[in-house]
């Protein structure tokens, strides 16, 4: 097996290659004058198994035609299998119609990676797991939680007693439970709802005693950024001490981040599945790296 680490994974893709010891595919990126993108691979890989590692945010129509274009010319080139790591799959979360017209760009991302020659997709933290993993052509999808392995890592060498797990809605419930309960932490899970038309966010005033405590917010995405500063706003006026917001992919932009550190004494920490400079990271190629040698190698 080798590994080509697309422009969007540098990263994280260094780390699994290290920790792997894969061979790399060189490639050549560039842009042409008109915005237009060039690919040229520059090494052998017939009859070989590539693992291409590509994040598709951000630019994500541009990230996703990178990865198409490099699976399709590998393909091309006598590659045996084409299996991709998109740590952020652009589009996920626009699976399900709540409003008539509205385009289900999920499936249509899906099939276009299958139809440019990708055999494999390994997702992490994908939006709606259960519809995402549904077998319903030959594409092989599998998706990693990395939120127990992010939490375990941000707990070393702290007191576990000291911390309360909050979940920002109930969609989180499943693995808050599955978390607090691996930690032996307790947790609470607040109360969310959207409006489909807006978006605007409502939460309820959690009914419990945070005062004094320290608090780990634990969220897959953060974009706009509403849920965790309404979240985090509530839970300091019920008199926490600190908050941790940890979250899997920053989406968002860095004033986000910026309104969201001003809020108390407030840190926030991410993956590395998107490269971030103003969030603390937790790189998850060790879980990553376990998965390809389970699987693959």
């Amino acid at each position: 097996m080798k590994i080509l680490i697309g422009p969007n994974s540098d990263s994280l893709g260094e780390n699994i290659a290290k920790r792997l010891d894969l061979p790399y595919v060189n490639f050549n990126f560039k842009q042409f004058y008109d915005g237009e993108t060039y690919l040229q691979i520059d090494d052998q890989v017939e009859n070989e198994d590539i693992l291409i590692i590509q994040s598709t945010y951000p630019n994500q129509e541009k990230s996703l035609l990178e990865t198409m274009l490099i699976a399709s010319t590998l393909k091309e080139l006598g590659a045996d299998r084409v299996l991709t790591i998109i740590p952020y799959l652009c589009y996920a979360r626009a699976d399900k119609r709540k409003l008539k017209g509205e385009a289900l760009s999920h499936h249509l991302t899906l099939s276009y990676l299958q139809n440019s020659g990708v055999d494999s997709i390994l997702t992490v933290n994908v939006h709606n797991k259960e519809q995402y993993l549904v077998q319903d052509s030959g594409l092989e999808k599998q998706n990693l939680n990395v939120l127990p392995f992010m939490v375990g890592e941000f707990l070393k060498g702290k007191e576990k007693n000291d911390w309360i797990i909050v979940g920002p809605d109930k969609g989180s419930e499943t693995d808050i439970i599955q978390i607090a309960k691996e930690f032996s932490i307790s947790y609470y899970i607040l109360e969310k709802s959207r409006d489909p038309v807006t978006h605007l966010i409502q939460t309820k005033k959690p009914n419990f005693d945070f005062n004094d405590k320290n608090v780990l917010v634990i969220d897959d995405v953060v974009s706009s950024g509403l849920t965790a500063k309404t979240a985090c706003s509530l839970i300091f006026e019920q008199g926490a001490k600190s908050v941790i917001i940890l979250f899997v992919h920053v989406l968002s932009k860095h004033d986000v981040i910026s309104d969201l550190k001003k809020i108390g004494d407030l840190s926030v920490y991410s993956s590395n599945t998107i490269t971030r400079t103003d969030v603390e990271q937790i790189d998850i190629s060790p879980i990553l790296s376990k998965y390809i040698e389970d699987k693959y190698l």
